[in-house]
């Protein structure tokens, strides 16, 4: 995916509306309102496939050791 990003955080993500796919380096997971997704210095992309608006609430934090 050309918008792969890598951080050097602690991400909590939830879904607050529609639905959206979050792109790893091997898979893809379909999320949809209520879903929380909780990651860790991994590749990611975002991905809004349909055609209705999504809604993420996203708080990052240090994850250095």
């Amino acid at each position: 995916h050309r918008y792969m990003q890598k951080t050097a955080t602690l991400d909590l993500c939830m879904v607050l509306e529609g639905e959206v796919t979050l792109v790893l380096d091997t898979t893809e997971v379909r999320l949809k309102a209520g879903d929380t997704v909780v990651q860790r210095g991994t590749s990611h992309a975002w991905s809004n496939q349909g055609n209705e608006t999504c809604l993420l609430a996203i708080s990052s934090h240090d994850a250095r050791r």
